[in-house]
């Protein structure tokens, strides 16, 4: 293991497992396939640790208590058989859906940093309760294989790129997140593709004649 000393001086065993399970875990949500979820559960553990010893402790409940569970949930969505034995299709937010689900983040984001700020020693309880609130938003729409998951995603990763991580001096995890920023682009684009055939084919199969 010497050849990973140099790794170890810049950052903790800790951080580097959770890089890359994590970025493990993107790949395959980029990609669409169900191997993300296992890789994530292991993203959520280490980053967990992580963040505890970093006092970022938004961040270590969002992975411990939130996302950790729903690396389980996400898993049993996308390999549930629905009729025809056909998986979860990608869809889209209504926009009232999208105006409900944007208040939430609002209203989760106060209430969250006021806990933290007022209860907690907390290192920028706001941003931080900030950027889980939308977190705990894109998991759960990604677990359900919603598209705006990623608009999300997208968003957050670079507000933890341009301000919590560098602040925090987790240069590690800022070069990590923004690769996520790249990755969850490349999701954005992939997804919006997968969407428009999946629905090519279901009109497909409405109008073909029965057999």
């Amino acid at each position: 293991m010497d050849f990973l000393a140099p790794l170890f001086t810049i950052m903790s065993p800790a951080e580097l497992c959770g890089t890359v399970s994590s970025l493990a875990c993107v790949h395959y949500a980029v990609r669409n396939q169900i191997w993300a979820w296992p890789w994530g559960i292991a993203g959520s553990l280490f980053y967990g640790y992580v963040f505890l010893a970093s006092k970022l402790y938004s961040d270590a409940g969002l992975q411990l208590l939130y996302f950790l569970p729903m690396q389980f949930y996400g898993w049993w969505m996308w390999s549930r058989r629905g009729p025809e034995q056909i998986t979860l299709p990608i869809s889209l937010l209504t926009p009232r859906a999208r105006v409900g689900w944007s208040l939430a983040i609002v209203a989760l984001s106060v209430s969250l940093g006021y806990v933290m700020s007022t209860y907690t020693d907390a290192s920028l309880p706001y941003a931080d309760a900030t950027a889980a609130a939308i977190s705990i938003v894109a998991q759960y729409l990604q677990a359900r294989r919603i598209f705006e998951n990623w608009a999300l995603w997208i968003g957050v990763d670079l507000f933890y790129v341009l301000y919590i991580y560098p602040v925090k001096q987790l240069y590690v995890t800022t070069g990590l997140y923004l690769l996520f920023t790249i990755m969850a682009v490349q999701g954005f684009r992939r997804w919006w593709q997968i969407y428009h055939e999946e629905q090519q084919a279901a009109r497909g199969a409405r109008t073909s004649p029965p057999c």
